[in-house]
This record gives structure tokens, sequence and C-alpha cells, in this order.
């Protein structure tokens, strides 16, 4: 199994798709997984990234199978710390990711433009990447190199809860349900969030437009196809405490102060997409509509863009990976 380690010790499991049939002006996207649900849920992506021009090199997050687990006073910190705590952490976290990146652009010989994609939980993760490449913290000239490299940032299914965003009255989420005990909630996460929900006129951005609950009858959801399997592409939410933590709302102010920096910032020559399913779950949709709307009012703005994916639930990765990676190759292609 492939890993790369830093000089830290930090390893880090990946899943890589190669360059066979590939042309040298090809992409290379380095995707960040959800919660929960790890690399292995982009194993039909892989498959089917050579014929849309993408390599693909996943990777399995900290506290996930094959890559270096918390260690019990990290975990500590990271649980019950302050806001201090809580900073430092996502710090560390982008940190890790760029030195990794780096690290395995030098390793692979990897000689094409990179797109960073973070899906759902996972954007935690990529804004925290950016962050640390658009900082000062990182060797100049791996400062220099990522910079020159990464020409596109992906926020895929983004979830509310990643972006410091407060809940808008009327609608539930399994995170929310209080009636729901925590060994069960991964399971009953998966289900809710691999439905196809049926909302209305998402044109209208209007609240009263989302639904979480009316889902189509006629599509069952992906964990239930018999093809997504838990076992093999699951960690129970009891595995992952400190990935999971992130959840909760004492951490919105920490998770805003990245997205600031990161999107809220004059254009630094990378792209940025916001790209939800319109048969998901409400939480990446409104997640979209919330950051289009303080985008529209704010002083300065990264270049973002956002699209809608029609028909896609949240579980698109696995369910269409072809219709996924049109979209990207239709974002790495992008002209003014």
């Amino acid at each position: 199994m492939p890993s790369f380690k830093l000089t830290n010790d930090l390893e880090f499991f990946y899943l890589d798709s190669g360059t066979t049939g590939l042309k040298s002006t090809h992409t290379t996207l380095f995707a960040l997984h959800g919660g929960s649900f790890f690399s292995g849920t982009f194993k039909r992506l892989l498959v089917a990234a050579p014929n849309h021009g993408f390599r693909i090199i996943a990777i399995n997050r900290r506290g996930y199978p094959s890559s270096t687990p918390y260690s019990s006073a990290e975990a500590e910190r990271i649980l019950t710390g302050g806001e201090e705590a809580r900073a430092a952490y996502l710090a560390e976290t982008g940190r890790d990711l760029a030195l990794l990146l780096d690290g395995l652009i030098t390793e692979l010989s990897i000689p094409s433009d990179i797109m960073l994609l973070g899906w759902s939980h996972g954007n935690v993760s990529l804004l925290a990447l950016v962050d640390t490449i658009r900082g000062p913290s990182l060797p100049g000239a791996t400062k220099d190199r990522l910079r020159q490299r990464v020409k596109d940032v992906v926020l895929f299914q983004a979830n509310i809860d990643g972006l410091g965003i407060e809940y808008p009255p009327g609608l539930i989420s399994p995170p929310l349900d209080p009636s729901i005990p925590p060994e069960d909630l991964g399971k009953v996460w998966a289900a809710w969030g691999s439905s196809h929900f049926l909302h209305g006129d998402l044109s209208t951005h209007s609240l009263d437009q989302l639904t979480s609950s009316h889902t189509n009858p006629n599509k069952r959801p992906t964990i239930d196809s018999g093809e997504l399997k838990l076992d093999e592409h699951f960690v129970g939410v009891e595995e992952i405490a400190v990935d999971i933590s992130i959840l909760q709302p004492k951490w919105m102010a920490a998770l805003d102060a990245v997205v600031q920096r990161v999107l809220f910032r004059e254009p630094s020559g990378e792209r940025y997409w916001v790209i939800y399913g319109t048969a998901e779950m409400w939480t990446p949709i409104y997640t979209a509509w919330e950051l289009e709307r303080r985008l529209a009012e704010a002083k300065n703005s990264a270049d973002v863009h956002f699209k809608g994916m029609e028909g896609a639930n949240h579980m698109v990765v696995w369910e269409d990976p072809d219709a996924v990676l049109r979209e990207l190759r239709s974002c790495a292609e992008y002209k003014h």
C-alpha cells in the first residue's frame, strides 16, 4: 500500500490512479475524503480518471486507515482545548498536508498542474491546506512551488459544519438530533446523506425550497445499493472522535477565520469552485448559497465560481464518477 512519511514521522496512506494512458498535459487531482467515508470512496473516480485527463491521488487523512492516528495527548488537546488549540490544529493540519503535497510532487515526479479537491467534511482540511499555501509558514521553495502548481481549488459538496456557517432555522440534520445515540450517528448520517432529495426551485436561493426529509421514493440511498459497503469504505464515528469533533459549534470561529483568509481576499491566481448536487441533502446547497451571498457583499473576494450538478446526490463520486470528472474537467479548462 503506497504511503508517504513526512520528516516529523507522520505517515499518510494514499491511492494513486497513475499516469498510464495520460498525456503530459494531464491534471493531477489531489483529493481529500469526507468524514467517516475515507479514500476508498473515490475508487470509481480513480478508475475513470484517465478517460478525463486526470491523475487522482486520494489521501487518507490522519486518524483514518493506514495513516498516522492522533496520539492521546493530541486528541486531548484538540477535543478539550480552547480557541488557541483549535486554531493550532487547523494550522498544523494545513502545514502537514502542504508538506505531503510537496513531497508527493517530488517523489512521484508530478509534472502537471494541480487541482485540489475536498469532499464533504474534507473541506475543513482543504481550506486549512490552502490557507497554509497562501500564508507565511512554509519554507520558501515549498511555498513557491505549490503556489505555481495549484491552479484550481474545488470545494465539492462542502458541508455547513466545516465552514463555520450557522444553521438556518427550520432545517435539520442528524448531527443536530439529540435522540440519535452517538454510536448510531455515523450510520444514520450515511443513510440520510446518501439519499436523493426532492428539493423545490433551487434557483430562488430560498430556504422554503429546501427539504430535510422529502426524498425520491424511486431511488435508494447509495449505501443501500449493496455496492458501497460500509465495512470497506466507512469508519464509525467512535473511531474518529477528533475529526468529528469539528462538527461542534465551538469550532465555528476557528473555521470561519480560515474561510475569511482563503476566500475573502484579493484574487491571487488560483480559481475556486463551489460545487453541490441538486439532489443531495440541503446542507451543501445552503452552504453554497450563503458563501455566494457573502462573497457578493464583500469588499474583497477570491476568484470563486458556483456550480450545481443536476440530479447529483451527496455520493455522486460513487454513483456517477464520469459526471463528476466531466464537471471537474470543465473547471480545469475554464477560460474567462
